[in-house]
């Protein structure tokens, strides 16, 4: 039997309640299966990326875990653990480049006729920088010190981040103190990303 299985109409384990509609059915060699089911964003034979979605226990016929709209997962499987990494958009690219990292870890798999799901840790490991980049990106940053809002003050938070992962500690200070260094309150989606980008920071 394979470890997972597509949907169809047909398929014995369909729950047709309030539940989401089964992307995918992952199976365990205890004999034990869960459907995974939301938003899909893209399937392959390796992962299915999906957002908004429940993991729910075909046997038990409860929910196991379910994760909200703005949480987007890659989720993967070897043997008997399911590998669900939220991913985050940051400046990680090739030239800070903006693109989708996973950020966060959960496993799940099954123990004594349940499953288990474990909490979420980081995941997120930042391209490393030379030393003549660090400067570069720090120097375009700091010359905005208190002067107000500025254009691309969420590329700015992002870029900062960077730099802190990359053990700066100058810019780890002003992404600390990013209103007072620069003078002025975040606030709406971007203070939202300023948010995650900090929690992000402590979890180092």
């Amino acid at each position: 039997m394979p470890y997972y299985a597509d949907f169809n109409e047909n398929d014995p384990y369909f729950i047709e309640q309030e539940y989401f509609r089964p992307n995918k059915i992952y199976f365990f060699s205890s004999d034990q299966k869960v459907s995974v089911g939301g938003y899909l964003l893209q399937k392959s034979e390796d992962f299915i990326k999906i957002s908004e979605f429940m993991i729910y226990d075909l046997g038990k016929n409860e929910e196991v875990k379910f994760f909200g709209a703005l949480q987007t997962c890659i989720i993967t499987q070897k043997k008997d653990t399911l590998f669900i990494r939220e991913l985050a958009r940051l400046p990680f690219g090739e030239n800070q480049a903006w693109i989708e990292v996973p950020y966060l870890e959960s496993k799940l798999y099954p123990q004594n006729n349940s499953f288990i799901i474990t909490s979420a840790k980081k995941a997120l490991k930042a391209p490393s920088l030379s030393p003549i980049v660090e400067n570069k990106l720090l120097y375009d940053i700091e010359k905005y010190k208190g002067g107000g809002r500025f254009p691309k003050s969420e590329d700015t938070i992002g870029i900062l981040l960077l730099l802190a992962l990359n053990n700066n500690n100058k810019a780890k200070f002003i992404l600390l103190n990013y209103e007072t260094y620069f003078g002025f309150r975040v606030d709406g989606s971007e203070a939202e990303f300023y948010q995650d980008v900090l929690n992000i920071l402590k979890m180092r």
